[in-house]
């Protein structure tokens, strides 16, 4: 037998938005069916979750009309049931996972979300919530990591089974959750030559092939989260914005095709020698780094490749002290020109990269 069933959700449905007056005894047995039907049995969910992790945290309010006015007499019905779900050190950052019932989809649904709208307590800067749209929302306004269960399945799932539900799509999305935060919230400052003969250059400027992002937002391998392609993308179009207005047009290129048959995600070009830039976007930047530093390598090195001046990763994650001093170190023990540099994604700017003087 299901938690929730669908006559509830569908009275849900009808009554989200209606205005609520104290006093009216109609408008109190709506108020009554509600708080005792699914905002219940909402909190029901909320408690089994919140007994199944002791990674995140959970926020519950049994409240299910809008702030009123008159003195609070007379208010709306809410059209959701949602509880927030985030790790302790998270509580005021504004992005968190929800569950509970959506009247206007007549549907259950487990997803990453954020403080859409400024309120009293505004936790997120308007940038901010506007960097959250672009990385929790499809264009079409969508929600990108979400798990809906329709009216029509909602009496198949039992507490136990919304609750294995909800704990497994929390895990699946844990590490982007982590990205997500780090992304809005960078919080560590950015303290932070092998040379051939120049020779003549094939290259042709541009913002290459690709500039769209596939259906596949993203998958897993080895129970971590691959970089999510629009976090991907997002940070190469502004990138490539960044460049071309500091550069000119000329002279960067996206996706630029190598002669060993790899692709350097952005590479700019200066006099007649050129710089490439490699982009990650793991939740880690240990991963970011193991991975790019030897795509950057290959690039340049290899016997068929074009050797660069210098090699750049770029990722959205700010830098520690320990990263700077491990990239000092492959320039002055490898004699190898690689840089790290952040791209912060709430302002569109690429930060400089560390002088080996002042690290």
């Amino acid at each position: 037998m299901g938690l929730f069933n669908i006559p509830e959700i569908e009275y849900f449905h009808e009554v989200k938005d209606n205005t609520y007056r104290r006093g009216v005894p109609g408008d109190a047995v709506m108020g009554n069916t509600l708080s005792d039907g699914v905002w219940e049995k909402t909190k029901q969910w909320v408690n089994a979750v919140q007994e199944n992790t002791n990674v995140f945290t959970i926020s519950f309010k049994k409240v299910w009309h809008k702030p009123g006015w008159d003195s609070g007499r007379v208010t709306q019905i809410k059209p959701y049931t949602w509880s927030r779900i985030f790790k302790p050190e998270d509580a005021k950052k504004g992005i968190y996972f929800t569950i509970g019932v959506d009247a206007s989809r007549q549907s259950l649904l487990i997803k990453i979300h954020y403080q859409e709208q400024a309120r009293e307590q505004e936790l997120l800067t308007p940038a901010q919530r506007q960097l959250c749209e672009r990385l929790i929302k499809s264009a079409d306004g969508a929600f990108l990591y979400c798990r809906e269960i329709p009216l029509q399945e909602v009496e198949e799932y039992s507490l136990e089974q919304l609750t294995d539900e909800t704990i497994a799509f929390m895990h699946r999305h844990e590490s982007t959750y982590d990205l997500i935060i780090a992304l809005v919230w960078p919080t560590l400052p950015l303290n932070n030559e092998i040379r051939r003969q120049p020779t003549p250059i094939k290259f042709e400027p541009g913002p290459g092939p690709r500039s769209v992002v596939t259906a596949e937002n993203e998958y897993t391998r080895s129970e971590r989260t691959i970089q999510p392609s629009l976090v991907h993308l997002q940070i190469s179009l502004s990138l490539y914005d960044l460049l071309v207005s500091k550069y000119g047009s000329q002279n960067v290129r996206r996706e630029w095709p190598t002669a060993n048959n790899t692709i350097v995600d952005m590479v700019r070009r200066e006099n007649e020698e050129l710089i490439f830039y490699e982009i990650k976007t793991y939740p880690l930047l240990k991963y970011c780094i193991r991975e790019a530093v030897g795509q950057l390598i290959e690039y340049s090195c290899w016997p068929t490749g074009q050797l660069a001046k210098k090699l750049i990763i770029v990722t959205a994650l700010p830098a520690d002290a320990e990263t700077n001093a491990y990239m000092k170190n492959m320039r002055l023990a490898l004699n190898l020109p690689i840089y790290y540099q952040q791209f912060d994604l709430s302002r569109n700017v690429l930060l400089e990269e560390p002088d080996d003087n002042t690290e």
